[in-house]
């Protein structure tokens, strides 16, 4: 399977001739597969994020693909295992299957690479294995998170009040222009060290917090690449409804 990934993974730089320059986007998710059988190995009890955290009885899987333009190429599925369930020799956890996919991707031209993943997947234990592999992340924080500011421990919920500090754009994300307000704090996480905070406000919506490892990407971009995400749902509904990972 490895062989085989890393041929196609070859094929897929040859083709699209990327370059040492180019930005490409690894995408993270995981999503769920409903099943009846209970004594199915691997099965069990997940929280589904679409269903108002209702519990659901089936697989859940952590899927990755490498995003380049708007090509977008399929990598590993790893089966995550509920703890005690039959069948299951292990219990890696979700981050740390994402960190198996990260560890093994071998890049066929050293060129540069985010690693994209929503706020469930924002780890120091990833973002630390990004770093190690010479890539950066891009997530999502959580509204209860923390960082050091000039010493300081500080909310990130407490930059709303910075009301003169944003700034409004327009940007074309998600296929329909927005205006926006935004403002970027640089940080320090304990355990991780300096990261890029963007606090986005959109009318009639809840404040997102975006984090970027690369403390010297423009605020703009990093919400440009996040955007990017929204890739990976797509082709989980394309592999369910099409390609049979929903059987």
């Amino acid at each position: 399977m490895e062989e085989l990934t890393q041929t196609a993974l070859d094929q897929f730089f040859q083709r699209l001739q990327i370059r040492v320059r180019d930005v490409v986007f690894l995408i993270m998710d995981d999503t769920l597969v409903q099943k009846t059988g209970k004594k199915i190995p691997g099965c069990g009890w997940h929280k589904d994020h679409a269903q108002n955290m209702a519990n659901v009885f089936g697989h859940q899987w952590v899927v990755s693909a490498l995003l380049y333009k708007d090509f977008l190429f399929p990598l590993w599925t790893k089966l995550y295992h509920p703890k005690g369930r039959r069948g299951c020799d292990s219990f890696p956890t979700k981050i740390a299957l994402a960190q198996k996919i990260i560890r093994a991707l071998v890049l066929p031209i050293p060129c540069k690479l985010y690693v994209l993943a929503n706020s469930w997947y924002w780890a120091k234990t990833l973002a630390r294995t990004c770093r190690k592999c010479g890539y950066h992340m891009i997530s999502q924080l959580k509204s209860n998170s923390v960082l050091w500011i000039h010493g300081k421990k500080t909310s990130v919920t407490s930059f709303l009040n910075l009301t003169s500090s944003y700034r409004e754009v327009s940007l074309f994300v998600y296929g329909k222009t927005k205006t926006l307000r935004l403002v970027r704090f640089i940080g320090d996480l304990k355990g991780l060290g300096k990261v890029a905070v963007v606090v986005v406000k959109e009318k009639r919506k809840k404040p997102v917090y975006l984090v970027c490892t690369n403390i010297h990407l423009a605020p703009i971009d990093i919400i440009k690449y996040y955007a990017k995400r929204w890739k990976i749902e797509q082709m989980i509904k394309d592999l369910k409804q099409r390609l049979g990972l929903g059987d």
